[in-house]
């Protein structure tokens, strides 16, 4: 799905996007997920998690305008998440977490926040006692997988991208300044791969 959102926003810029896949749309791991949207679920931090964070809060905003531009309701629902903690010092370093999350230089606002047991549990009322407390991130949601993959497949179409299913890249040299990735149908050719 990441690689399908990077090929929809470069298509709406105006960019000459190509979309090689192994197998068919959906058919990999993101396919066979339940939609969820999750940012706020890392348990450790570091610039991969940063990038992870800031591009599923830009996915959701791109899934939102992929669903206006091609009239095909994903069902996105954010009802926000919680990431539960088991004692005072998994509270504790789910703090510090969250804190190093916020300070990040440049980071979006996550509008995430510490919640103590007794806030956790007048959302969640059926937590058990050893619930410390935990986060809660309303960017957390889900989409309809399916309907998504079909927004996508209908933004290939509106943006002018070309979809190449079922060519696994078998190799990728460099030359002459350009990228040139292996098919089984043939050799593609590209100033840039994603």
């Amino acid at each position: 799905v990441m690689g399908l959102w990077v090929a929809v926003h470069a298509g709406r810029l105006g960019i000459d996007t190509v979309v090689i896949e192994a197998g068919r749309l959906g058919q990999g791991a993101s396919g066979g997920l339940l939609g969820a949207l999750m940012p706020h679920m890392p348990d450790k931090w570091n610039a991969k998690k940063q990038f992870q964070f800031d591009a599923l809060v830009s996915l959701e905003t791109e899934i939102l305008l992929l669903q206006e531009q091609t009239g095909l309701d994903v069902c996105l629902q954010q009802n926000g998440g919680f990431h539960l903690t088991l004692g005072d010092e998994e509270f504790e370093q789910r703090g510090q977490l969250v804190m190093r999350m916020h300070n990040q230089v440049g980071a979006a606002d996550y509008k995430m926040e510490m919640m103590s047991a007794s806030a956790v549990k007048k959302a969640l009322p059926l937590i058990g006692p050893e619930v410390s407390g935990g986060s809660f991130c309303p960017f957390d949601g889900h989409v309809n997988s399916l309907r998504t993959f079909r927004a996508f497949h209908s933004g290939f179409k509106a943006f002018g991208i070309d979809y190449f299913p079922e060519r696994p890249v078998t190799a990728i040299t460099r030359s002459d300044g350009e990228f040139r990735l292996t098919t089984p149908g043939g050799e593609i050719r590209s100033g840039k791969v994603v």
